[in-house]
């Protein structure tokens, strides 16, 4: 959205002048703190594998050049994935937010994806994941970017939700059902003010 820029050094969005308090990342993490502090550790591993592939899918989504640098064993399977024949992208790393609530929330979702037949429209999030990796529940993630893009662009009717998944030498994806992703959004997302201090 116009105007919203995201700072990635202190992950906070901005709005104009004024700073978003939460993020979609923050509102479904529901990891312990010890399991927090394990990831913190290991973050040189897999913030930079993270922030490269998401690039050179970005980029080859838009028709663009990209690098995948040492990532080229997960980046190729990506690119090469069949769901990208079928369907094409209408928006990357698209950013939104809601003032309404809570100090605000903020997200970018990777991708909306247009079929190429149907016409029908799908939410895409993509997750990178080591050699032995596996996928996991983001159903909640998905339907607080469902949720916000209800609230930005309410003209745009999602039908269906996709995990990507991708490790080196594999691409798979996950589907999720539309309204239970909002459903599990929302629980989580009452669960998490109502933890905030009532000021």
């Amino acid at each position: 959205m116009k105007n919203l820029t995201f700072h990635s050094s202190i992950h906070r969005y901005r709005h104009q002048q004024r700073w978003i308090k939460w993020s979609i990342s923050q509102i479904v993490d529901t990891r312990s703190d010890a399991v927090k502090v394990i990831h913190d550790k290991t973050r040189e591993k897999w913030e930079p594998r993270g922030n490269t592939v998401h690039a050179c899918l970005e980029a080859f989504l838009q028709g663009k050049p990209y690098d995948p640098g040492e990532y080229l064993d997960i980046v190729d399977p990506l690119v090469n994935y069949p769901l990208f024949a079928r369907w094409h992208a209408c928006a990357t790393e698209y950013r939104m937010f809601d003032m309404t609530e809570g100090g605000g929330v903020a997200g970018s979702l990777d991708c909306i994806l247009r079929h190429n037949e149907t016409g029908i429209y799908a939410l895409a999030d993509l997750k990178t994941l080591s050699k032995s990796g596996r996928d996991r529940d983001i159903s909640a993630q998905l339907g607080g970017y469902l949720s916000l893009l209800k609230h930005c662009r309410p003209e745009i009717k999602i039908d269906k939700c996709f995990g990507i998944w991708a490790k080196p030498k594999k691409t798979w994806t996950t589907s999720y059902n539309v309204q239970e992703c909002i459903d599990k959004y929302q629980k989580i997302k009452t669960e998490f003010f109502a933890k905030q201090p009532q000021i």
